[in-house]
Formats: C-alpha cells, structure tokens, sequence
C-alpha cells in the first residue's frame, strides 16, 4: 500500500494538457515523469516556470530500469492467452507506423525484437508504434512499483492498456458463475476547481503550500473508502462500511472546499477514476442500496461501478488488494459531462453510471479489438 501521495505520469514525457498539470498540482505532492538522461522536455513556458519555482515537478531517467522491465515484457508477448488480446497479433509488428523512442527506454533484448529505423542515430529508435505503445506502459508499471508511486494519465487509452498489464491479462468482459472478484471503478467527481488554470505558477505554489492539510485530509478519506471496499468479502455488512465513510468523505470534503474558496472557485470539475477488486457478491449489493444511500453517495460526487472485468477464480482479493491503487485516470470535462460523446447510445441516467458504462466499452473495446 503506498504511504505517500507521488505520481508517476504516463506515457508520454510532456505533459499534453497544461490544465491535467494544475489539477495534478492540487491532487498529488509529488509529479514524476519518464525522462531519459540529456533530453530536455519540449515544456511550455508556464509548465517550465512551474518546474523553476517549485520541486514538484522531476523526472525519472529509465536507464536503470529497462533491463528489469524488459523481461517481464516479452514473457507477455510470448504468452499468446494475453498478448492477442491488446493488438499484439504478430501482423501487428510489421506494420508501417513507426515512432521515435528513446534508447535508453529500450534494453537490447527489445531492440532485437522490433523492426528499428533511424539506425544512424545514437540517441533514437524508429520503434513499431504498437509494440513501443504497450511497452511504456509496462515501463511505467515496473518504476512505479519499484519506488512506491501511483499511476496517473489523462489518456483513457493508456489507463485501459495499464490496468490489462497490472492484472497480467486475467480480465474478460463478463462475470461467469464461479468468479470471485470483479474489477470496479471508484469515481469522484467535481474535484477541480474550475478557474485553476488561471493561476500563475507562483500563485498555483502558493496556494498548494497553504492547502496541504485539507488537500490530504480529503484525499485521504477517498483512499481509505477504496481500501475498506477491496477488504470487504461479505455483502451484509457493506452497508455499514459506506455509512461510516461517508460521514469521513463528507467532513473532508467540506473543508476541501472552503480551502478552494481561496483562488475564488466559482464551481468544480472533473472526474478521479481509480480501478480496485471488489468481491462480487459485495458489488452486486451495492447495485441494490437503498435510495437515500444512493443520494448521499450521489450528493459527496462518489461513484461505484463495474469496470467491465472480472478476475478467473484463481485470482482472490488478498492478492491483489496491495496493488488495487495504483492507477488513476484524472478527465477533466467533455467525456465526463457527455460520455456518449462518439459512442454508441449508453446509459447516462447520472454522470457515474454513464461515465462508468464508456470505461467499462474501452476497457473491453482494448482487450478484443
């Protein structure tokens, strides 16, 4: 379980959403990200102000752990159960994308196993774009967990492919009879304030600086809801466990909030996703709370649903509970307010059931297509 509140951003080096950064800022004390040793992130000048006036912000060289990570790697690749299931069919390698990877994210065991172009260049690969797509991915897994950090990525693409590694593709799209666990989404939503970008850096450290004790306080209760539903194996007292968290979630929160009225919020935004194993028989006594549980759950912006993924038998809660937070997608508001947006029709009767309902189509549209 991780005792700290750091991130490890994935997968790509920049940052592609300024706004993702100063959100980030907000929920985490500590911002890594995957930087080969000599390369100088292309940063804006706001982000690059950022890094300047605060330690936040660092980077992690990968060369130390590219050897380690690669065998686990190609043990996936070779095993065929998992790896046809993410657009690793050998067609696949030959295709004609290629991107640019850096040499010291790749060990040489890989490089024999890709088609590379760019030989000429001593710093970069001309990698395969599927293979190089998945292989940050289970790069990112191997240093998070070797330096105790969370997961964090704006892409919802990349939180799918991260989730299929971590649960070494013993995932499928439906519940059969004798499964024990399933996965679930917990959201939170209406996190963010929405005049946050509007801060300078300066301004942005300041206020993290003033608003450390609530920011954790908050977060904190959040945590431990996950945890208290990942150690949950009876459907009897879940109940008792959501009525005690609430009253956590709710006097945090509020107090959160107030803390936000310092850069003069007008209203919230976004939505935190974190995937954790809950026992079926628990998630599906959840599916029938009583209303006024609902509402109160609903009111505290607190989501739970099925992630459309279930463990095969020989994969209980006891195992993976030490892993289950270790990979948030933060969205910040077009998917979240429509999730329909590009998608076939699904139910959005509330922003968690059709918020969890698109997770649950591109976790599976991930694993069979």
């Amino acid at each position: 379980m991780n005792q700290n509140n750091f991130t490890l951003y994935y997968p790509t080096i920049e940052f592609r959403n300024p706004m993702w950064l100063w959100c980030a800022a907000i929920l985490w004390d500590k911002v890594y990200r995957i930087v080969p040793s000599g390369y100088i992130p292309k940063d804006s000048d706001n982000i690059r102000e950022l890094i300047e006036c605060s330690d936040f912000i660092k980077p992690i060289d990968p060369k130390q752990y590219s050897k380690t990570s690669i065998e686990g790697f190609m043990e996936f690749m070779n095993d065929e159960k998992k790896a046809w299931a993410c657009a690793l069919e050998t067609a696949r390698y030959k295709n004609d994308k290629y991107i640019n990877m850096h040499k010291d994210k790749v060990d040489v065991k890989l490089r024999k196993m890709i088609l590379s172009k760019n030989i000429n260049s001593k710093e970069w690969l001309g990698v395969n774009e599927d293979i190089a797509s998945l292989y940050m991915l289970y790069l990112a897994g191997v240093i998070a967990d070797k330096n105790n950090l969370v997961l964090s990525t704006d892409s919802s693409e990349a939180w799918c492919g991260r989730n299929f590694f971590q649960y070494e593709g013993k995932i499928d799209s439906e519940c059969l009879d004798d499964d024990l666990t399933a996965l679930s989404a917990v959201t939170i939503s209406g996190i963010i304030p929405n005049s946050i970008i509007n801060i300078s850096p300066k301004e942005l450290i300041k206020f993290r600086n003033n608003s450390g004790d609530e920011r954790k306080n908050f977060y904190q209760s959040i945590s431990d809801l996950n945890n208290a539903l990942s150690s949950c194996c009876d459907k009897q007292i879940i109940a008792d466990i959501l009525n005690e968290h609430i009253v956590k979630i709710k006097n945090s929160k509020k107090e959160y909030k107030k803390r936000m009225r310092d850069i003069k919020v007008s209203g919230f935004l976004g939505v935190r996703t974190a995937v954790i194993p809950i026992a079926i028989p628990v998630i599906e006594s959840i599916k029938t709370i009583s209303e006024p549980m609902k509402n109160k759950l609903n009111l505290l912006g607190v989501g739970i649903g099925i992630a459309g993924a279930c463990f095969d038998i020989n994969r209980s809660i006891a195992k993976e509970k030490k892993n289950h937070e270790c990979n948030y997608l933060l969205e910040l508001q077009r998917r979240v307010i429509n999730p329909n947006f590009g998608y076939q029709r699904l139910d959005d009767s509330n922003i968690h059931i059709g918020y969890h309902n698109l997770l649950n189509y591109e976790l599976n549209h991930f694993i069979y297509d």
